[in-house]
């Protein structure tokens, strides 16, 4: 039997709501037996890409089963128009950036018909290498309900299922955001004033040049770090707080909400 291991599942609303859809396609009582064996530890491993998801399960008779699961993508030219749709709002790069989901992000794929979560068996993919019939089998089930839990800590991989990886969307996403920064500060410029020969005035531009309260032409450029953390995480808990209790976990929330804060300056999104 494997060990077990305390994991935990929906801790997010983008975690509860991919079971909520899966156990609407009238698999609630299958999915809940995945539930124990997630807990267990039962997933030796599992590997995501683009639109699949492979894995390792372990049973209680020790034997392992390969399992597959995917989503339905969508085409390069759908994910153009949904980044066109994500680019007009800065939050969503700011929440992603700190390893949240908006909560509205699903209302942009609405727009297009579409749904980020699956909406119907059709849009599932799953086979196991097990001979139990009917779907979903309990490795399977187990697979989903391990993938809740890592979805809760990285809410891109929900994307990536989806076809689109986290390089290229926030790629996608600063591409937009920069275009969308260019237009305005040559709007604003077409609206300040005129010389005598028709062009803009530069004297206006050297008199604004230190007055801070005017537009910036700054593009700020923020990237997510490759190791949330890193700093506290090599320096480890102080020599007072040892055995007492994780310190990284208990100021988390509030290094996140730091970030947000910052991020929220940085794309004047307040």
């Amino acid at each position: 039997m494997a060990e077990q291991v305390q994991y935990k599942f929906g801790t997010t609303w983008w975690g509860k709501r991919w079971i909520e859809k899966l156990e609407s396609f009238g698999w609630d009582t299958r999915i809940t037996r995945g539930r124990n064996y997630a807990r267990r530890g039962n997933v030796l491993s599992m590997n995501i890409s683009s639109g699949l998801i492979n894995a390792k399960v372990i049973d209680n008779d020790q034997i392992s089963y390969r399992v597959k699961v995917g989503l339905a993508m969508f085409k390069d030219e759908v994910w153009e128009m949904i980044l066109d749709n994500m680019a007009n709002k800065a939050i969503y790069i700011t929440k992603l950036f700190v390893g949240e989901m908006p909560e509205d992000i699903e209302e942009i794929f609405e727009k297009l018909d579409l749904s980020l979560f699956p909406t119907d068996i059709n849009d599932v993919y799953s086979s196991c290498s097990c001979s139990e019939l009917g779907g979903p089998c309990r490795h399977i089930a187990t697979v989903y309900y391990m993938l809740t839990s890592v979805l809760d800590e990285d809410p891109f991989l929900l994307f990536e299922l989806r076809g689109l990886d986290r390089e290229r969307l926030i790629a996608g996403l600063r591409e937009r955001r920069t275009i969308q920064s260019t237009e305005k500060n040559y709007t604003d410029m077409e609206k300040g004033p005129l010389d005598e020969e028709g062009e803009f005035d530069s004297t206006y531009i050297m008199d604004r040049y230190w007055d801070m309260q005017g537009d910036s032409s700054i593009d700020i450029n923020v990237t997510s770090p490759i190791v949330d953390e890193s700093i506290l995480k090599r320096l480890g808990d102080p020599p007072f707080i040892q055995g007492k209790g994780d310190m990284i976990r208990q100021i988390e929330s509030s290094y996140k909400r730091v970030r947000l804060k910052a991020l929220n300056i940085a794309y004047d999104n307040s």
